[in-house]
């Protein structure tokens, strides 16, 4: 049997994982665009930061491909599919056969087109050799020349912006919309982000465009031009307007797309013994009741895992996805969950200190959590994803979720009491003692947030 992995990233390596633990003898092969090693794309940030080294951003070890007898086919593009004969034709003119295919090609970014965008210093920002191009322009640049715009305020560009603050950069932040995050954030979590940016030293305009970027063909980017026509000086401009799915493997074949590649609940597309996971597929979303591209690390690495499962004849069924973003932004964490913005009928709690930079929105239908966003304050964020996820009616809790402190404990000792309480949990044979532990609750010992002694 031969497995043939397009897509070098979360997706693709949970696939090869889970095909190698319950297929000892198959051939697996992965190919990727990329000549790097797998790496985790999160991290490029940081790396821009100078806070992780190119091995510090790797995914897994680096006999990772040897370790699990991966043959992986780097820097070279998947060109063409032809799902009759099973085939996948790749750049450099080679012709890889298959037995079973998966689709893990992710996302790629869209840009509008923009006079000037050509120039020396303009940037991506969404591979590891972006990320690379970028600090050495830094460094070309010299200490004269460290200021930077980056044109979108999204997830990639706070992403961006935040890199290119923490390499010393003076960032300038650029968002046609009038708040940044929108796709994840409703507009009061949007404005908490904007102070905890601005309080970072990153300008943030919004409602304003690009008209133009300017420069010398010697030294590159030296300046953009707003719609408005303010001009900004800068040596770096990094394009991070969105993303979408990369459909072109599939684009004029049999397998059925929408904003994604379309595929069953086993991660099956409409063509037998082609499959699709991560950033590139519409899958069951929880919340929504519906198909859609919940673009995340986490989902894409679990949706592989899962699909690997499937390629490999062990039938598994996932039970659908939720959206969720969590990001650390300058010490204050925020994480976007499920639906965010209401309909007629939702119920919407709050809690919000603008002072303590704590906002919490929680978002029911019928007593069902269907989303949340949450800055500052997590303690309830893992009951929330819990009932999220679940889909189990909040009832019981509804009123405590966001009242925190001893009223939550109280809840959920009250719900979970049952299912926990004196449950054997055996020791791992890595630690001394043989006898289980017996999880209990004791009232006595509650730590010092159940038992208010917070302050606010």
């Amino acid at each position: 049997m031969r497995y043939l992995i397009v897509g070098n990233s979360a997706a693709g390596i949970g696939a090869a994982e889970s095909i190698r633990a319950v297929d000892r003898s198959c051939e697996i092969v992965v190919v990727g665009d990329e000549p790097h090693h797998v790496y985790s794309r999160p991290l490029i940030s940081h790396f821009v930061a100078g806070e992780t080294t190119a091995d510090g951003m790797r995914y897994r070890p680096a006999d990772f491909y040897q370790r699990l007898r991966i043959e992986p086919r780097l820097g070279v593009r998947a060109e063409s599919l032809d799902v009759d004969s099973k085939t996948v034709v790749l750049a450099d003119g080679e012709t890889m056969h298959y037995d079973r295919l998966l689709i893990a090609t992710g996302s790629v970014q869209t840009f509008p087109p923009l006079r000037g965008s050509d120039r020396t210093g303009v940037f991506d920002f969404w591979r590891r050799g972006d990320a690379e191009a970028i600090r050495a322009r830094i460094a070309a640049c010299g200490s004269s020349r460290r200021t930077a715009v980056v044109v979108g305020a999204g997830l990639v560009g706070i992403q961006a912006a935040c890199g290119l603050r923490g390499a010393g950069l003076d960032v300038t932040l650029v968002e046609l919309l009038p708040h940044i995050l929108s796709r994840i954030l409703d507009a009061p979590a949007s404005e908490h982000a904007r102070a905890i940016l601005e309080q970072n030293r990153i300008r943030v305009l919004v409602g304003r465009r690009l008209a133009e970027v300017s420069g010398s063909r010697e030294d590159g980017v030296a300046a953009v031009l707003l719609d408005n026509g303010e001009k900004i000086e800068c040596s770096v401009v990094v394009k991070a307007t969105g993303v979408r799915p990369n459909l072109s493997l599939v684009s004029g074949t049999r397998v059925r797309t929408d904003v994604g590649v379309l595929v069953n609940s086993f991660f099956e597309t409409n063509v037998p013994g082609v499959y699709a996971a991560g950033d590139v597929a519409e899958t069951h979303d929880v919340t929504r009741g519906s198909v859609f591209v919940n673009a995340n690390w986490p989902n894409a690495h679990a949706q592989g895992r899962i699909a690997g499962l499937n390629m490999a004849g062990h039938s598994t069924e996932h039970g659908g996805y939720i959206g969720m973003t969590a990001l650390p932004l300058f010490g204050t964490p925020i994480m976007s969950i499920g639906v965010i913005e209401p309909e007629p009928g939702d119920e919407v709690r709050l809690r919000e200190s603008f002072e303590g930079r704590i906002y919490q929105k929680l978002v029911f239908r019928r007593d069902l959590l269907i989303g949340a966003v949450v800055v500052g304050d997590l303690g309830p964020v893992g009951l929330i994803n819990y009932l999220i996820q679940s889909q189990r009616s909040a009832a019981p809790v509804k009123d405590a979720l966001l009242n925190g402190k001893r009223a939550l404990f109280d809840s959920r000792r009250a719900w979970f009491r049952d299912q926990m309480e004196g449950v054997g949990l055996p020791w791992r044979k890595s630690l001394e003692l043989a006898e289980p532990y017996h999880k209990q609750f004791d009232d006595a010992g509650w730590s010092e947030r159940e038992q208010d002694r917070r302050p606010w």
